[in-house]
């Protein structure tokens, strides 16, 4: 959440001083972190895993076969 503050306030002083270039730069950043975030969220809702065991017990460091 920092990194996105960050990124804000870098964009304000870009507009309010007219630096055009950083301000695209920093809206490129923001729009990619945004793009990022938001597809892990949706892969991370999406995964699944199940683990089947033959065994009810085993010893530590017992191998147990599939």
């Amino acid at each position: 959440m920092p990194w996105f503050l960050t990124i804000v306030i870098i964009l304000v002083v870009a507009v309010v001083f007219d630096l055009g270039l950083l301000a695209c730069a920093m809206l490129a950043l923001l729009g990619l972190m945004l793009i990022s975030r938001f597809l892990a969220r949706s892969w991370i809702t999406n995964l699944e895993a199940t683990r089947d065991c033959n065994r009810t017990e085993a010893e530590a460091g017992q191998s147990i076969p599939s």
